[in-house]
């Protein structure tokens, strides 16, 4: 489930940099929030891992991807991973 926290975290740091009333040090923070979560988001593209996980847990399959609005294309390419790995090893 480390997307979704990612994502949930994304959109808080999002509602603090949206918000003006803030102290430029804080807007700062923000900004390095942004920059690790971004680092750790990038990092589960790495792995096909995170991918199979997310599609086979009962409660995201799909809908998270497409909730979350992905491009189709990278939906796509996350069943072929399933399917390949499927094929390859549990078939």
């Amino acid at each position: 489930e480390v997307i979704p926290y990612i994502d949930i975290l994304t959109e808080h740091l999002n509602d603090f940099a949206d918000d003006d009333t803030l102290v430029a040090t804080v807007r700062a923070a923000v900004e390095c929030g942004h920059v690790v979560l971004n680092k750790y988001y990038e990092k589960t593209d790495e792995s096909i891992v995170y991918c199979i996980a997310m599609i086979l847990h009962p409660a995201y399959k799909t809908q998270y991807f497409h909730l979350h609005k992905w491009i189709e294309e990278c939906i796509d390419e996350a069943k072929d991973i399933i399917k390949e790995e499927w094929e390859t090893y549990y078939k």
